[in-house]
């Protein structure tokens, strides 16, 4: 139970830092 938790919370994690990345890179082509 305790693995599946870890494994959710990383997959939020990766789209949370996959969306702020996403951010930085449409802010730096619109430079």
């Amino acid at each position: 139970m305790g693995l599946v938790m870890k494994e959710a919370r990383g997959r939020v994690d990766g789209k949370l830092v996959n969306e702020a990345v996403k951010k930085k890179i449409e802010e730096f082509l619109a430079q």
